[in-house]
């Protein structure tokens, strides 16, 4: 229901993309990497979602968002 209400992909609803992929990550990993495959949201907060990814080893989203190059190299070690 969310992702069609925010298909829009206003920056305005930066807060509910954040949590519409962070309620993805958790509870179905394939349909978030179908999200970004299909770069559906662009205004949500890339290091909170790379943060989680990395908790639950999905190291290709947390390169994919990731702008810090320490974090980049921690993350490829």
């Amino acid at each position: 229901f969310m992702v069609v209400y925010l298909k829009d992909n206003r920056s305005e609803d930066s807060l509910m993309q954040t949590k519409v992929i962070e309620m993805n990550l958790y509870e179905n990993p394939q349909f978030a990497k179908a999200l970004f495959d299909n770069n559906v949201f662009s205004y949500y907060d890339k290091k909170k979602i790379a943060q989680i990814s990395e908790k639950l080893g999905l190291y290709q989203i947390c390169l994919e968002n990731y702008t810090d190059i320490e974090d980049i190299r921690r993350v490829m070690m």
